[in-house]
């Protein structure tokens, strides 16, 4: 490894938060012209039909007003989907949310979150806030938390069913949205939502000159060389099927990438087919609608001692590029067997590998790890699109989502970072509401590097226990 010079130094840019600041805002008009009644999809036809008896929407210039009835078919849910924002990422500067609202009559009692990646908490929520009517009748704001005291649900929970503390901002998906607790009701005024940083995330280095890699770094992959093509390899985390049964019956495609399959006679589902590998000079190209957050793109590598961040040359190409730009989501898996890694206990079935959508080359699937111990991590990253990019992600910017064996378990349990040299491999993926159609993700090399003190930091809070 070379001297370790600043980073600024090396024609590096460092995205980092200051002191509290609204970051953007969300006004009325950013919902459009109408808003269509609160409706669930367990409700039967003739309770959607009558929805807007329950609920609607009034907007104007100035605010949205929510009317919901006291008569709301609440059944057994415990809060429902009010206001939905368009935003699919939040960039780990955003902390909390600020809401300028009033309450004219009734009662509210409110919370944000979602639905997150396939990977992650299911649906993650803020502490909920109550509204109530103020004589004065003027407007009041009200601060919902990003990253304490939230809760989730387990609608589909999966691997992380036994995570220590929730996350939210780092696993968005669904938009943003404002929900509304059973037994609210009345009418509810909201003027804006302010998107709000305290300073705390925000850490981000990138560089737009292709030229110039991370000082005191090692390469891991290079795709120049074709020797290191097959360190490539696609990845599924898949829960609900095992890959050394029986071949399913491929049924049909859907429009959105994804096929039908039968498992067993009359029982159909969907299936996420894995991406396609493809080597463009000196890079490997992934190439997928990637929808839900369940397939990956990856390249086997072997770690090294005494690093402290993932260092890549990357590149995102989404077919339609939303703002803010392109996100990625990554993933890094550790073993303490590190070179010795058995990735045949991974493979599927000579006779799924021969039939495509079934013939993934890892299929991680809760519980099927054997007697391999390994820990899977996350990172979120934003991208300008299409344009060639040194990331560099601090290793204490991976958050332990998942766990299997001794050294696993407890890597899930406290939600450690990885150690530079467990790593044996890196996954990539687009998240799909975020990008909602196909992404080329490129990569020409993977490195493992060490930067100062003074930027190893994580970008999204971390919420560890």
């Amino acid at each position: 490894m070379r001297t370790l010079l600043p980073l600024a130094l090396m024609g590096f840019a460092i995205l980092a938060s200051s002191a509290e600041k609204g970051l953007f805002l969300d006004t009325a008009s950013s919902f459009g012209k109408q808003i269509p009644p609160i409706s669930h999809h367990t409700w039967s036809s003739e309770l959607k039909a009558n929805a807007g008896s329950f609920s609607g929407y009034e907007i104007s210039p100035e605010s949205v007003k929510l009317r919901i009835s006291p008569e709301f078919p609440w059944q057994k849910m415990d809060k429902i989907q009010t206001l939905r924002t368009r935003h699919t990422y939040l960039p780990p500067e955003c902390d909390f949310v600020r809401i300028k609202a009033r309450a004219l009559s009734g009662s509210f009692k409110v919370c944000l979150g979602g639905p997150t990646v396939y990977f992650g908490c299911s649906d993650v929520f803020s502490p909920e806030i109550e509204i109530i009517p103020d004589k004065s009748g003027d407007w009041k704001t009200f601060d919902f938390d990003l990253n304490g005291n939230l809760s989730r649900n387990m609608r589909r929970a999966g691997r992380t069913s036994g995570l220590p503390r929730p996350q939210y901002s780092r696993w968005v998906q669904e938009p943003l949205s404002l929900y509304a607790l059973n037994g609210s009701s009345g009418e509810l005024e909201v003027a804006s939502i302010e998107y709000m940083s305290q300073g705390v995330g925000g850490a981000q280095i990138t560089s737009s000159d292709e030229s110039k890699a991370p000082e005191n770094s090692e390469t891991l992959a290079n795709f120049a060389n074709p020797s290191d093509h097959q360190r490539a390899f696609t990845l599924t985390l898949e829960e609900k099927l095992r890959p050394n049964g029986a071949v399913p019956v491929l049924v049909g495609e859907i429009p959105d990438g994804r096929t039908k399959i039968e498992t067993e006679p009359g029982k159909v589902r969907v299936w996420h087919p894995p991406p396609k590998i493809g080597f463009e000079k000196d890079c490997v190209v992934f190439t997928k609608r990637f929808a839900e957050e369940l397939v990956f793109g990856g390249i086997k590598i072997n770690g090294v001692n005494g690093c402290n961040a993932i260092a890549l040359k990357i590149k995102a190409s989404p077919r339609k590029s939303p703002p803010p730009g392109a996100v990625l989501d990554i993933l890094l898996i550790s073993s303490p067997s590190c070179s010795a890694f058995d990735w045949k206990a991974f493979s599927v079935s000579v006779d799924w590998a021969k039939k495509p959508p079934f013939n993934f080359d890892a299929f991680m699937g809760w519980g099927e790890a054997g007697k391999n111990d390994f820990s899977l991590y996350h990172a979120r990253a934003l991208l300008p699109p299409d344009e060639w990019r040194w990331l560099i992600v601090p290793l204490n910017d991976f958050l332990c989502c998942y766990g299997e064996g001794a050294e696993g378990s407890a890597n899930f349990a406290k939600m450690l970072p990885p150690k530079s040299s467990e790593i044996v491999g890196i996954a990539f993926l687009a998240p799909f509401r975020h990008c909602g159609d196909e992404t080329r993700i490129s990569v020409k090399e993977v490195r493992l590097a060490q930067i100062p003190a003074a930027l190893d930091k994580a970008s999204y809070k971390q919420l560890r226990p």
